[in-house]
């Protein structure tokens, strides 16, 4: 693990240790990027963050602490750019199942 430092809205800034075991984006029809998702696994949970339109001016940032799987779900959601990370991420997830 190692020292993050994440970017929240307003310039709040998150700082912990952990490592980032997914991040995914959702592209536009020019591929810029509409949505970036990460997932960040520390020694008491997670830490999940989610920018939507990045690099643009009406970016917007998410941040949450999660202390599970089920958290994490409720914090991401169910788009197809979250059930990706969750794969992704081989979280265990409701409607969702990891098969080798």
């Amino acid at each position: 693990m190692k020292s993050v430092e994440l970017k929240g809205q307003g310039g709040v800034v998150l700082r912990f240790t952990g490592s980032c075991i997914a991040c995914v984006e959702a592209l536009n029809h020019d591929d810029t990027v509409r949505c970036e998702m990460s997932l960040y696994v520390t020694d008491d949970g997670y830490i999940c963050q989610r920018v939507d339109q990045p690099n643009t001016i009406d970016v917007r940032y998410r941040l949450e602490r999660c202390e599970d799987s089920l958290s994490v779900y409720q914090f991401l959601g169910t788009e197809p750019l979250a059930n990706y990370l969750y794969g992704y991420a081989e979280l265990t997830v409701p409607g969702l199942r990891h098969v080798t």
